[in-house]
């Protein structure tokens, strides 16, 4: 039943009342009683709606007009957070928390439940909270008026109070870096928010270095809001500089040349284990056959010199590079490929002394130079290799012991020009002589 709002003052005109039936889908008998009752707000005319509809479930509804209400709603808070506030209270708040409704107080009237409720916000001031001491200032006005007119009102004041520093998110955890080299990680995505007001936000990097292998970066983000309220963090990145290096101690001056199952160990220094191994060969006719990513590889020579060169890197990352090239020596004998032979007899008269120490002959040389030795301890290794004018070994013997016979050098195949034999002893300079090749 559709029945007005209670009034205050004699009743007047009957209005038109409704009233609806879900059952049937039509409109009910509706019948009208109005009577008098006397009671704390005096003479009180009472109008009573009933609907009835046909099988006769009834409703009522009833309006009350008061004579004599002079008396106003009574206001009480409902709100937790305003349990106990009076009438010009000065509350502060978080600005989040300042969120009051006109449902957060209960009105009460002595003649009427039918009470209208209002709340009136103003806003008395805003500024900077570091001199006002707060960011915004409020006054909540609440009014409970009943029908006849009457009215209370209660009034509070709010200060919003940022009291909550802003929130920095996304800082990168601190970090211990090895040997590096480029730009510092990036930290982009480091923000920052804040509740109620602006901020100011930035970042400082402050580079500290402690010793020659240890720098710490220390990367700090700041925000500041309105009020002053101040967040700080930071990332320390501590970078390591680890002294690394190679040798290879073990190293032969010289291998045989088309030898197999030869080895090379590197040792490294500094660093911290475990370590890994990148072998290469540079420029040489050789072949790497284990051990490519081990501490020792093992390896076929050629007929050049070999160079060798390892990268090794730590647990950390940290590297060091080393080279190292190992002489291809022709190794003399009945199964080896070499220009040098013996000579059965002495050697010629028409050879000439060379300091004492080396004859060659004939010089100039067309197909075939004799190389006599004499000064040397026979029963010495002896090392014997022929350069280029260019300073190029063209070819290379080792002998356990000095050949008796006169050694013979096919020349055939060298292309005219300024060669010079080198013979060496160990712990020896080595005597060096000149020869003429010309076809």
């Amino acid at each position: 039943v559709d029945v007005p709002d209670d009034a205050c003052g004699l009743p007047g005109e009957l209005p038109d009342v409704t009233a609806y039936d879900e059952c049937s889908g039509t409109a009910p008998q509706i019948t009208l009683t109005e009577t008098i009752e006397n009671g704390p707000c005096g003479s009180t005319t009472v109008r009573t709606w009933t609907a009835t509809d046909a099988c006769g479930n009834a409703t009522s509804e009833s309006q009350y007009f008061f004579n004599e209400d002079s008396e106003a709603p009574q206001i009480s808070f409902n709100h937790p957070d305003l349990a106990g506030a009076v009438d010009g209270d000065l509350l502060s708040f978080d600005c989040i928390d300042l969120n009051f409704l006109a449902t957060d107080i209960t009105a009460t009237d002595n003649c009427t439940d039918d009470i209208d409720i209002q709340l009136d916000i103003v806003l008395l001031n805003s500024g900077d909270c570091s001199i006002l001491g707060y960011f915004e200032k409020y006054n909540y006005t609440w009014t409970a008026t009943d029908v006849c007119g009457n009215s209370t009102s209660i009034t509070l004041t709010f200060e919003t109070k940022d009291i909550d520093a802003p929130g920095i998110f996304f800082v990168p955890d601190d970090l211990t870096l090895y040997c590096y080299e480029g730009p510092l990680p990036v930290a982009d995505d480091v923000a920052a928010f804040d509740n109620c007001s602006d901020l100011e936000f930035g970042m400082t990097v402050d580079t500290i270095v402690i010793s020659p292998i240890k720098t710490i970066v220390i990367r700090t983000w700041k925000a500041v809001d309105a009020c002053g309220n101040t967040a700080v963090e930071t990332q320390t990145i501590t970078l390591l500089e680890t002294e690394i290096s190679c040798s290879f101690p073990d190293a032969p001056d010289y291998i045989y040349c088309q030898s197999f199952n030869n080895t090379l160990t590197v040792v490294v220094e500094g660093g911290f284990g475990p370590y890994t191994y990148d072998w290469s060969l540079i420029d040489c006719d050789g072949i790497i056959t284990a051990g490519f990513w081990t501490e020792t590889v093992t390896y076929i020579s050629g007929l050049t010199p070999m160079t060798f060169g390892v990268t090794v890197t730590d647990v950390n990352g940290c590297e060091t590079y080393c080279t190292i090239t190992i002489e291809c020596m022709k190794k003399y004998g009945e199964n080896s490929e070499t220009h040098f032979d013996v000579a059965e007899g002495s050697v010629p008269e028409t050879l000439t002394l060379n300091n004492g120490k080396i004859k060659l002959a004939p010089n100039p040389a067309n197909d075939i130079i004799y190389l006599g030795f004499e000064g040397f301890d026979r029963q010495e290794k002896v090392e014997v290799f022929i350069t280029n004018i260019y300073g190029q070994i063209i070819e290379r013997m080792v002998f356990v012991e000095i050949p008796v016979s006169v050694l013979l050098i096919n020349t055939s195949n060298y292309p005219d020009g300024l060669y010079s034999v080198f013979v060496r002893q160990e712990n020896q300079k080595p005597v060096e002589s000149k020869f003429i090749v010309t076809h």
